[in-house]
């Protein structure tokens, strides 16, 4: 397709220069706007109006954008007025929507904006290309910015550069991205601080004073009463086992200028803890701002800072004194407090990963509203939580709302805190409290994606999925049992059940450990079906989905993390789910670095064998350690009865299936699907069985614990429960011998990982460089390139020094890479 700038807009551009020359009142810039269309310079329903008309609109008074705005919107016969304004013009329609008192100026502007941002559709992509080449813009990245900020309202219909890119030659489209790719990467560092930590004591868990409001006012209780049950007799009592009655005050002070925010920071400066809420206009850091900040505190009325009106980063001494922050859920508040540019210290208690402690391996729900209810037996409404919290004068309601999300915590810390000590579990609280600032930062900054390598990842994918489709149609059976059949549907477990079971492979479900099992004796079929299944996973959970989440401000991928997300203690994500990102360099590859900047790569070598090898004793495998020997050529060498200067290649890669395969308690068939389904790697059930005997025979340590945890599970009774290193507890709803060898392991390699990542805010502290993700043991940061190399040894230093908080008998090693991609690992 050859691109080619329409004569209309060519001429209608010519038009505004000359007609907007002296732009600096609204009404001659209007006039120029108005007689282009009056004279039918051009013929045409849509007129593109240039960016740069719209940056004099900072100079004018509240009137005169009033009298702008009135007199655009007049532009009864026009269908579509496509604008590219920029941040400040953004600002002025949302002051004009929800701060003005005069409802014809609301209708005025809601109809202007309305013409504004729902005309702005990819047919707009020529007037696009031509403005970056040909208006009088330098910067280009700030004429994309002015595009981005266009989509900060919900009402805007999703303009997508990049596919409306695909319109334009490959050269041109190029330009497009790389613009778009610049911008990103400028707002993202505008955006993100550098958020400094102060690193703690890791035995202590936020040791202030315990003290409850007093009945009088302004008095606090010298110490905290005895309370193993509490209820609400009232609305503003809680009710102890000891019949005191302590008032539940969540009266507040509304803040509304500088002035009022400076005297109740003055009052607050000196206070022990601190209970912290936000409200917002939305749920992304990036795009929706700031309404409310609570804060709450045992001596005074909860403060409420309206933050349409005064300047929230008055508050920044509080959050970087000595006291402790209580939030529920601390890691969406801190994106916010970081989209302000406000620093956060790590003195913080969340009482939503509190509680998870307390109850990780059962079944529960971790609300605010669900805490509230549970540990004080008060219903929390929640009714105002998605009201618009944009309006000008906020209603009564949403005030006592925001201010009993701030006090309550206050509560709900005491009753938490004492639950976490009571289980000793002081360590492993510290450790995630620790982590949450690191959590929000790695959400906040996200990951670059290369969309021209992911476009063609997914056109071979497509490909690749399409032919094996094909292969399995003619390996696997019809429902009759015929060759000659309507089409199989390879995404039906229920059908591919079916299929397998008349061609004689006896299996009950389709899921991928029952695949890895199946594979070893059928790899004709089962291997190019799990092939299958992993395309289709691609396609379906990223695909051109992974595209549609990428932050149209930033340009960046911003995955959510649950920091409690198994009752192990590992983390899990979401939107999108960076952990299943495919760990080959193809897909990796497409993560990339921005300009002038490195990734830094580091991951655990081996940290769960080397875990296991110190909680089991094993002799064999501390030596190894400790002697700096290779383990996977000494398994090799013991399970295939080898010297070890024979052990080749493919003998190491058995290794690693023995070595990481069986440390769980993996049955023959499950070590075989193991290693079929990780490494390639078929083994017979007799050279599996040698491979076991030979395994356990010389890791003694590691025998020993199998058969002592077995043992306990099926004679020692109901157990319940399992520790790890660090103190972190799971409850076992229905243990299994493999539960109680895994997590103790798996749990351990989630403290030691989560140990570091809260260490690294300090460590990283003054250097061009931010954390991106984690994925299990690895971690992935963004350096400037000139200190890539410093980055990658503070970052493999701050990994060591955590793992050796653990483990004494075995050394850890982290190994790093730095690169363009996550590839290059």
């Amino acid at each position: 397709m050859t691109y080619q700038v329409s004569k209309e807009t060519e001429k209608l551009l010519e038009f505004f220069n000359k007609k907007a020359k002296d732009k600096s009142r609204p009404n001659q810039l209007y006039r120029g706007i108005w007689d282009a269309y009056q004279s039918r310079v051009v013929n045409i329903e849509t007129i593109k109006v240039d960016c740069d008309l719209y940056l004099d609109l900072r100079g004018f008074s509240e009137d005169e954008k009033i009298s702008f705005f009135q007199n655009v919107s007049g532009f009864g016969n026009i269908k579509k007025l496509s604008s590219f304004p920029d941040e400040t013009f953004v600002e002025a329609f949302q002051i004009l929507i929800f701060d003005s008192s005069d409802q014809k100026i609301k209708e005025i502007s809601k109809k202007l904006n309305t013409l504004l941002i729902k005309s702005f559709r990819i047919e707009g992509i020529e007037s696009i290309y031509y403005l970056m080449e040909n208006t009088s813009i330098a910067d280009k990245e700030e004429f994309s910015q002015c595009i981005y900020f266009s989509e900060l309202t919900k009402e805007i219909p999703q303009f997508d550069l990049i596919r409306a890119s695909k319109l334009l030659p490959e050269k041109d489209r190029k330009a497009i991205l790389n613009i778009r790719k610049k911008t990103g990467e400028l707002l993202n560092k505008q955006l993100n601080p550098d958020i400094p930590t102060k690193p703690e004591n890791i035995e202590s868990i936020n040791k202030p004073i315990i003290k409850l409001p007093a009945p009088v006012k302004t008095t606090i209780s010298p110490s905290l009463p005895s309370k193993n049950n509490s209820t609400n007799k009232a609305d503003n009592f809680l009710v102890y086992d000891n019949g005191l009655e302590v008032p539940f005050d969540y009266s507040y002070e509304l803040v509304e200028n500088d002035e009022e925010l400076l005297r109740a920071i003055a009052l607050l400066e000196n206070e022990k803890i601190l209970a912290i809420d936000t409200e917002t206009t939305g749920l992304d850091p990036h795009t929706s701002k700031v309404r409310l900040i609570q804060i709450a505190s045992y001596g005074h009325k909860t403060i409420i800072i309206d933050c349409f009106k005064c300047n929230p980063k008055l508050i920044q001494p509080l959050l970087l004194n000595n006291a402790i922050k209580i939030f529920h859920n601390a890691k969406f508040d801190l994106q916010f407090f970081f989209s302000l540019g406000l620093e956060v210290n790590q003195r913080l208690f969340d009482t939503m990963l509190g509680y998870q402690l307390v109850n990780a391996g059962k079944i529960f729900k971790a609300s605010l509203k669900d805490l509230a209810k549970n540990l004080l037996d008060i219903d929390l409404s929640k009714a105002e939580q998605t009201s618009d919290w944009r309006k000008k004068e906020l209603s009564s309601a949403q005030l006592n709302y925001a201010s009993l999300d701030a006090k309550i915590l206050l509560f709900l810390r005491e009753k938490i805190r004492d639950s976490l000590i009571k289980l000793k579990l002081n360590t492993t609280a510290k450790i995630e409290f620790d982590c949450v600032l690191t959590v929000a930062m790695m959400e906040f900054n996200g990951m670059l994606l290369d969309l021209g390598k992911w476009d063609s990842i997914l056109e071979k994918a497509k490909k690749d999925k399409e032919e094996l489709d094909n292969k399995l149609q003619e390996l696997l059976p019809s429902e009759d049992g015929t060759l000659f059949r309507t089409k199989l549907n390879l995404n039906s477990p229920k059908q591919v059940l079916e299929a397998l079971n008349k061609k004689g492979i006896k299996c009950n479900s389709t899921d991928s450990k029952t695949l890895k099992k199946l594979l070893p004796d059928y790899p004709e079929i089962i291997k190019p079906l799990m092939e299958y299944k992993q395309l289709s996973k691609l396609l379906s959970s990223f695909g051109d989905n992974l595209i549609k989440k990428i932050n149209p401000l930033t340009g960046r991928l911003h995955g959510k993390y649950t920091q409690l997300g198994s009752s192990a203690g590992r983390f899990s994500a979401n939107n999108p789910n960076l952990q299943q990102i495919p760990r080959g360099k193809e897909v990796r590859s497409c993560f990339v670095a921005s300009p002038k900047y490195k990734l830094v790569i580091a991951d655990y070598s081996q940290i769960e064998l080397r875990i296991a090898a110190e909680l089991t004793s094993d002799k064999t495998m501390i030596e190894a350690y400790n002697n700096n020997e290779d383990l996977h050529r000494l398994t090799a060498s013991i399970v295939l009865n080898k010297p070890l200067h024979e052990v080749s290649k493919d003998d190491r890669q058995i290794a690693k299936s023995a070595n990481f395969g069986l440390i769980y308690g993996a049955s023959v068939n499950g070590f075989r699907g193991y290693a079929e389904g990780n490494y390639g790697i078929s083994l017979s059930e007799d050279e599996a069985n040698t491979i076991m005997d030979n395994f356990f025979k010389s890791y003694s340590g590691l025998s020993q614990w199998h058969k002592t945890t077995k043992s306990m599970f099926y004679n020692g009774g109901n157990i319940n429960e399992t520790r790890t290193k660090s103190g972190r507890i799971r409850y076992l709803k229905e243990p299994s011998p493999q539960q109680l060898l895994n997590t103790p392991v798996q749990g351990l390699g989630a403290d030691i990982v989560k140990l570091a990542l809260g260490k690294l805010p300090s460590a990283l502290k003054g250097f061009d460089a931010k954390i991106l993700a984690t994925v299990h043991d690895e971690i992935v940061l963004e350096a400037h390139e000139d200190i890539a190399e410093d980055v990658s040894k503070v970052l493999t230093k701050t990994m060591v020094e955590a793992g050796e908080y653990f483990l004494t008998r075995v050394p850890i090693e982290a190994d790093s890479n730095i690169g363009n991609s996550w590839a290059d690992k």
